[in-house]
């Protein structure tokens, strides 16, 4: 593979991108805590889960224009989505994730018992739909290699590979127990994240 970026730069990528880095960590584990919760049927688990689909969009939308007043539009996740297909017309999102976005939103209004626009039913089964629109989210995030596999998803997704990161572990764990939208991606994923770093580190 062909690189672009040396650790220094990568840092400094991570620091001129500061906010958009830290949504995406915090999506991260927000992600790990909504699959831990439905794996164990506690449906609390889309809550969080609509939580880390809107930080993976606020990520995105920041990469591709830090200017951009996210605050704004709060946490209505749909328009998050019009944002950053609007933003990035190579930015696509299937209609079946469309629709699940909305339905998110709804999970995520559920936090309070007298909003009228939340979810009237949830199902630990949805896991299966956060996956598949998180990894469609994560696989399009229009930034270098060297970032993406350092921040995020994909550095912890690969945690067993580092040293003495025990907690890192439990986490990945977490993250690729019977998931059916990472699976058929992660030999990829190990194969580059393996090769930033030897490119960056080693």
């Amino acid at each position: 593979m062909f690189y672009t970026m040396t650790k220094e730069d990568t840092q400094d990528f991570a620091r001129q991108n500061k906010l958009a880095v830290s949504f995406l960590i915090n999506a991260t584990n927000d992600y790990v805590g909504a699959r831990c919760c439905l794996s164990n049927g506690l449906l609390v688990g889309l809550v969080l889960g609509a939580q880390a689909v809107e930080k993976y969009l606020k990520a995105f939308i920041l990469f591709k224009d830090s200017s951009q007043n996210i605050k704004k539009l709060s946490h209505k996740i749909p328009e998050l989505a019009k944002k950053a297909i609007e933003l990035d017309s190579n930015f696509t999102l299937s209609a079946q994730a469309l629709t699940f976005i909305e339905t998110l939103e709804k999970h995520y209004n559920s936090r309070y018992p007298d909003n009228s626009n939340s979810s009237t039913t949830k199902s630990s089964a949805e896991i299966d739909e956060l996956d598949e629109i998180v990894m469609l989210i994560n696989e399009q995030l229009d930034i270098p290699m060297e970032v993406r596999y350092r921040n995020g998803l994909y550095a912890v997704v690969n945690s067993s590979l580092e040293s003495n990161i025990n907690v890192g572990c439990i986490i990945e764990q977490w993250i690729k127990t019977n998931n059916k939208a990472l699976e058929p991606l992660h030999s990829k994923i190990k194969t580059e994240y393996l090769s930033v770093r030897e490119h960056l580190y080693d």
